[in-house]
């Protein structure tokens, strides 16, 4: 078998990743320069990822262990595949065959992958809950809800006298310092105060 290895971020419960239909996006830069897009696992018909996990009669140390050790970071590796390549290297036939694979479909190469920004998440659309539909059940809501109420209120509100704006950025959760982009966000005046754009972490 092949596995993508991966490096999780935020406050995560890692034992949710477990066998579950996943997706990959983002953005790998070739060497060429072009920038192609990736979205593998969300379109009808199209092949999913996981993550794997012992089997319940093998799983006898694992189920013993409180759940914030029963499964440990360096084990989310996400499964690609496991056909060999015909004719391939007996120890890497499982990794050329998805390489080969990855080269066809999106023209990219395993160095390539150094200048990738890929993201892995749960496969699949958002759902409504509950008989009365009154809840969506998808990931991510914590940070979707609050982007989509803040512009909805922006949105919404009467021309004001001055600009109104919302900064938005990702991978906020990491320890380090805020996005170049944040940093570069000008002053505005709103009311007649004058906001500080952001500074580094």
């Amino acid at each position: 078998m092949a596995f993508f290895k991966t490096h999780y971020y935020g406050g995560i419960k890692k034992y949710q990743w477990l066998t579950i239909p996943l997706a990959l996006h983002g953005i790998v830069c070739r060497a060429d320069g072009q920038r192609v897009e990736v979205s593998i696992g969300d379109r009808p018909g199209d092949p999913v990822f996981t993550i794997t996990d012992l089997l319940p009669h093998l799983a006898k140390d694992q189920m013993v262990k409180k759940l914030t050790e029963a499964v440990e970071g360096e084990q989310l590796n996400l499964l690609a595949g496991g056909l060999p390549l015909q004719g391939g290297e007996k120890d890497a036939a499982v990794k050329m065959n998805i390489l080969t694979l990855l080269h066809q479909n999106y023209g990219i190469t395993e160095e390539d992958f150094v200048s990738a920004e890929l993201e892995v998440v749960p496969a699949g659309p958002a759902y409504d809950v509950g008989l009365d539909r009154s809840m969506v059940g998808a990931y991510g809501q914590d940070d979707r809800v609050c982007v989509y109420t803040s512009l909805r209120a922006i949105l919404e509100t009467a021309p004001p006298p001055a600009p109104r704006w919302r900064s938005l950025s990702t991978k906020r959760k990491l320890a380090v310092p805020a996005a170049p982009a944040c940093r570069k966000i000008p002053a505005e005046c709103r009311g007649g105060h004058r906001l500080k754009a952001p500074s580094p972490v």
